[in-house]
């Protein structure tokens, strides 16, 4: 058998000398790239949402929106039949107008109580000045009917005077308390009036509340209604996927996460989108996971006999913030990548 030259043995031992350096060196670089730049290719997009509820009860009359759909804040999303809402209102507006209608009798009825009352005190001021005059006119015919200057008759007739006057003194007094004490209906009106004021403002309110507006500017998710779902109050009908609210969740070794800090900044591509690049920072660090394969008998856990040989390196959450998504883009559940720069870098 023929040896190979020793040229030939020794270029080819270079040359596996030299690949197998080249492969150290890269794997190296990008070992060293991968410290610098922690990459997660497995991180799923994470949107918050809102639910829409009805605050009222009744059937759809009104539907403006489909799945998918993206709305506005303060967009007429849907209605429920006003019917007897209306009705409501209607009911409350009529009984304020019946009682402003009692009070204004009342009004009337006040003015005359009140000059009523003026007359009755202005009896009890004259019935007093005859009863004084009356009194005093005794005082003179007394000493005279003694000393024979005024006669039995006369004194009897002052007398009975000053009785009568006091008799109808008595009376105007009487009827000065019952003028005084008559008060009309009208502040018991007037505060009752008050209190249909307020059903008048609930009635109102829950009429508003037929027309079901968008809360935040958003897409329409989980829509399963259809114009006569008769809608019950607090029940989701549906969600709406707020703009503005777009994240990533990307599931980290532990490994990497002493090198990421609160505020990091990063990069996200979308699986659907790879040439986009978004920017992102870390809103949040997971400090917890639920271990599946972990179970507890009482006080004491129960361990597996088998053996794991190869050590697989557990996995938290970093909750990215992103700061220019593109809702077009943007889905909640997708594929993205993400590469992390530690302290700014």
């Amino acid at each position: 058998m023929t040896q190979p030259h020793p040229l030939k043995r020794t270029i080819a031992l270079a040359v596996a000398v030299t690949t197998i350096l080249s492969a150290v060196v890269v794997s190296n670089l990008v070992w060293r790239a991968v410290q610098r730049k922690p990459r997660c290719e497995d991180a799923t997009v994470h949107a918050e949402t809102v639910g829409v509820a009805s605050r009222v009860a009744g059937p759809l009359v009104k539907l403006n929106i489909v799945q998918g759909m993206r709305v506005k804040a303060g967009e007429l999303l849907l209605e429920i039949d006003p019917s007897p809402f209306d009705l409501a209102v209607r009911n409350a507006t009529e009984a304020i107008e019946t009682i402003d209608v009692q009070i204004a009798i009342e009004e009337t009825r006040d003015v005359q109580l009140r000059l009523a009352a003026a007359a009755a005190e202005a009896d009890v001021i004259s019935a007093t000045a005859q009863v004084e005059e009356r009194k005093a006119t005794l005082r003179r015919i007394e000493p005279l009917a003694q000393k024979g200057f005024a006669t039995e008759q006369e004194l009897d007739m002052a007398v009975t005077a000053v009785a009568s006057g006091e008799a109808l003194l008595g009376a105007a007094i009487a009827k000065a308390r019952a003028a005084a004490a008559a008060v009309s209906e009208k502040a018991a009106l007037v505060a009752k009036r008050k209190g249909l004021v307020t059903d008048l403002a609930l009635a109102e309110l829950h009429r508003s509340f037929c027309e079901v507006r968008a809360p935040v500017d958003g897409t329409v998710i989980n829509l399963d209604i259809a114009l006569g779902t008769y809608a019950m109050p607090g029940m989701s009908l549906f969600k709406l996927l707020i703009d503005d609210s777009w994240s990533v969740d990307a599931p980290y070794r532990e490994g990497e996460l002493t090198r990421m800090r609160v505020g990091d900044p990063a990069e996200v591509r979308v699986m659907t989108h790879p040439g986009r690049v978004f920017r992102a920072s870390i809103e949040s660090i997971g400090v917890a996971v639920h271990q599946y394969d972990e179970a507890v008998l009482g006080n004491v856990p129960l361990i597996r006999r088998e053996l794991d040989w190869v050590l697989v390196a557990q996995r938290f959450p970093v909750r990215l913030r992103v700061e220019d998504a593109d809702p077009n883009v943007f889905r909640m559940g997708a594929t993205v990548d993400v590469v992390v720069f530690p302290s700014g870098q």
